[in-house]
């Protein structure tokens, strides 16, 4: 009788579907950030690619409402940290766009705005 019940046992847990959990792929996230102090832009990105060893580039700009005030290109693998600064007028509206490519792809453009008080 116990080596039934120890047979059915080891049958119930055989047949017993267990569930795998995949890891969720990391996706590329790009976040801008403009602040102002006094008239200085503060300009930073941050970009995480999709993976540790993805190639990255972006190319960054500065923008007024007529105009580009400035204007850089940044590479990195995995993950790029990036700041600068440039000088701009108080009372005027600027926009700092961020076109990303990972591996040679484009993910797209995003921005972050503001004022200069």
């Amino acid at each position: 009788m116990k080596k039934i019940a120890l047979l059915l046992a080891i049958i119930l847990l055989v047949a017993t579907p267990i569930k795998a959990y995949a890891a969720t792929p990391r996706e590329a996230a790009i976040a801008p950030n403009l602040t102002f102090t006094g008239t200085t832009a503060n300009c930073s990105v941050r970009i995480i690619g999709d993976a540790s060893n993805d190639s990255i580039e972006a190319t960054i700009k500065l923008r007024s409402v007529s105009s580009v005030i400035q204007t850089w290109h940044i590479t990195g693998n995995g993950f790029i940290s990036w700041s600068d600064t440039a000088q701009v007028t108080a009372g005027r509206y600027y926009m700092l766009t961020v076109d990303v490519w990972v591996n040679d792809e484009s993910i797209g453009q995003t921005f972050a705005d503001g004022t200069c008080n």
